[in-house]
């Protein structure tokens, strides 16, 4: 295809991509609220434990019982999202909180719309999907291609040397490698630092932001080492609270900036004690009551133009007012958000919303100064000592909008990426995509931009991307060019040789080939399994001489035989419910009696998912139980898989391509550290020859329930 006809094809998959959502329903995510919890009342913080998982916090909005509203994050602005414990933080308005008080969980809903973010996709290419190249130019750093500095602790072998190399000296690579064979630490570790070194800018993209965080914190950890200040780097858009814990001057934060506001208040204060400036009001309210001012204006002309009694000059005049309007209540952070998107339906909530902001902000100004009146009691010395304190806070706190124009180190979601760099381009030197084989086509396609040095990591042998349509429905003519939203990314450049009907027929039939013109190298030694389960794996998924360098020892593999039906349940329409009971009761049983740790119960399908949760509730509210799926990107000391299936496979087939139950089944396996523990029936999956279950089995031990 030419760059035009894959800039069409990419345009009509998005359309229908989303007719099918917008058909089936499935575009909506309605999510239960389990428990609500007043953090801080004084700061309106709630927070909210969720039923399930949320794929991007950016794109929700809130329903309450009784309310045909919908309210955005824009009304209800997202903190944080605990991903680990599906917990969910908010400041509400001051408008909507009370809303939250008192508040029966069952009351409320999280809805996840995920025809937003196809329609993002749909917007970046119809602004800026022309020219669509693969890479020619090599990374500005090739002169280091001879001479190298490695990282000494630990050096990376040969394999993990000739990736660096291929990196540095080839416009567009491809690092596969299963877990543990070193991609993130000892390569792209590696030639990050050297970029930042170098003055060089470059972005790390990942499909997910658990996948992000993930190459993220084995980046950091080897530029902390390497003594790169983490300053240098910037994660946009909403981290999780153990990433922003761990790593808080990389995260961006919506939040920031009123915190920064928030400090720089209470110095005023300090100042205003000290005698070095009086208490008056710094210039935000004034200019935040001429922008509501503004507003009524705005709104008054809006009814007038509707009654037709406006004048000719009316539009012109709206934009400007509208641009007046975004400069004078941009200048606090949290009010940006109003006016962000504003468009002149939304003019009568943003009125009331200013004014609620403005009132709230007129209260806290009254606190500083009873503040100033409780300071002036304090010794001199004491003040200074504050004053310093909260200069250095607000040092670190440094806006974010601006350090994206300066981090040597940009990462993002290919979501946020898209979304954010519509209207301008990342200028970056090198882009860096983790978990290639989980993102989509249509996704990575944007990186095909400006002609930069592109990498892609990954192994196209485990998960492959999400999508709501499954290949049968693809086949119907009008929806078939969604097929790039299924097809990974690690075949984007095949697109570029073929026909759109040769690209849609080699996806359907899982007769992918990787393209010669994306440089390949293969890192085929883990240091995260034992040589009983990297040979079984060699066998049955990798094929290349897959083997295992752990000093560990083996992976420990157990069986729990569970006398599941064969044939196993059928529901009405004599289809597999996928779902065993008896599988599930062992499991409870096995966690009550062992007595583990770390460790996470992983499934191929989602009807068992909500069966071991029914059983397992507080293993549900910690996220120990997850679809495949939802395990991606993380990894737990123990993985007990429920294999589910007996006749009638789908995902735990490994021998049928099209169910892609060969790469779901690595995948589950990678997930584990250190135990895996297969429950299933056992007598059933022994005579599976050829099956990837069954060769775990034979190299599997049974762990014997009391």
């Amino acid at each position: 295809m030419t760059p035009e006809e894959i800039k069409q094809l990419c345009i009509s998959s998005c359309k229908s991509y989303y007719d099918y959502l917008e058909k089936t329903g499935r575009g909506l995510n309605e999510i239960d609220v389990w428990g609500v919890e007043i953090v801080d009342h004084f700061q309106r913080i709630v927070n909210l434990r969720l039923s399930k998982k949320i794929f991007d916090a950016e794109t929700i909005f809130f329903r309450f019982e009784g309310d045909n509203n919908k309210y955005d994050t824009t009304q209800i602005s997202v903190l944080e999202y605990d991903v680990e414990k599906n917990m969910l933080y908010l400041e509400p308005n001051a408008e909507l909180f009370p809303k939250f008080i008192n508040i029966k969980p069952g009351s409320l809903k999280v809805i996840a719309d995920m025809k937003f973010l196809v329609q993002r996709v749909n917007s970046w290419f119809d602004q800026k999907g022309s020219n669509l190249q693969l890479p020619t130019k090599k990374s500005p750093l090739e002169h280091l291609a001879k001479d190298f500095p490695y990282f000494e602790h630990p050096t990376p072998g040969d394999d993990q040397k000739a990736a660096i190399q291929a990196i540095l000296t080839e416009p567009f690579t491809y690092i596969w490698g299963a877990p543990g064979t070193g991609k993130t630490q000892l390569v792209l570790a590696n030639v990050i630092v050297q970029y930042v070194k170098n003055n060089k800018r470059c972005a790390i993209l990942a499909p997910t932001n658990t996948a992000l965080e993930q190459v993220m914190r084995g980046v950091l950890r080897m530029s902390d080492a390497a003594g790169i200040p983490r300053e240098k780097f910037l994660r946009l858009g909403h981290t999780s609270k153990a990433f922003a814990q761990q790593f808080p001057e990389v995260c961006e934060n919506f939040g920031i900036s009123n915190q920064r506001m928030q400090i720089e208040k209470q110095m005023r204060v300090v100042k205003s004690v000290m005698k070095k400036e009086d208490t008056r009001a710094d210039e935000t309210l004034p200019k935040l009551e001429e922008g509501l001012q503004k507003l009524k204006e705005l709104n008054e002309l809006l009814e007038a133009v509707a009654e037709n009694t406006g004048k000719k000059t009316s539009q012109k005049l709206i934009k400007q007012l509208l641009k007046e309007i975004k400069d004078l209540v941009s200048v606090h952070p949290l009010t940006e958000m109003i006016v962000k998107h504003l468009e002149p339906e939304g003019v009568p909530p943003a009125i009331n919303q200013l004014n609620s902001f403005i009132t709230t902000q007129k209260k806290e100004e009254a606190v500083i100064q009873a503040k100033a009146v409780e300071f002036a009691s304090m010794p001199e010395n004491d003040l200074k000592n504050m004053l310093a304190e909260l200069e250095q806070s607000h040092k670190k706190m440094k806006g974010s909008n601006e350090r994206a124009k300066n981090a040597a180190v940009v990462a993002a979601t290919l979501d946020s990426y898209i979304f954010r760099f519509i209207e301008d381009d990342l200028e970056v030197e090198h882009i860096f995509l983790d978990e290639a084989g989980y993102a989509c086509v249509v996704k990575a396609m944007p990186l095909m931009k400006n002609d930069v040095p592109v990498t892609f990591l990954g192994d196209h042998l485990q998960l492959p991307p999400v999508c709501e349509m499954n290949d049968m429905e693809m086949q119907d003519e009008k929806m078939r060019d969604a097929f790039v939203w299924s097809k990974s990314a690690i075949h984007l450049s095949r697109l570029f040789d073929q026909t759109k009907q040769a690209a849609y027929e080699s996806y359907v039939n899982n007769e992918e080939t990787l393209n010669g013109k994306m440089s390949r190298v293969v890192l085929r030694h883990t240091h995260r399994f034992g040589k009983n389960l990297a040979a079984v794996l060699n066998e049955y998924v990798y094929k290349n001489g897959f083997g295992s360098n752990s000093l560990r020892g083996e992976t420990e593999i157990y069986f729990v035989h569970v006398e599941t039906n064969v044939p196993q349940p059928r529901n009405l329409n004599d289809k597999p419910t996928r779902e065993a009971e008896a599988e599930a009761f062992a499991i409870k049983q096995f966690i009550e009696t062992t007595g583990l740790g770390d460790y996470a119960i992983i499934t191929p399908y989602i009807n068992q998912v909500k069966l071991l949760g029914k059983l397992m509730p507080r293993d549900r509210n910690e996220g120990r139980i997850l679809t495949v799926h939802g395990a991606q990107g993380k990894e737990w000391e123990n993985v007990l898989l429920s294999v589910v299936d007996t006749d009638k496979k789908w995902f735990t087939d490994s021998r049928y391509a099209k169910s892609r139950g060969l790469f779901l089944l690595n995948t589950a396996v990678s997930r584990a550290k250190k135990r895996l523990i297969i429950f299933g029936n056992y007598h059933y999956w022994k005579k599976q020859h050829g099956q990837l279950i069954k060769g775990l089995l034979d190299v599997a031990e049974e762990w014997r329930m009391l």
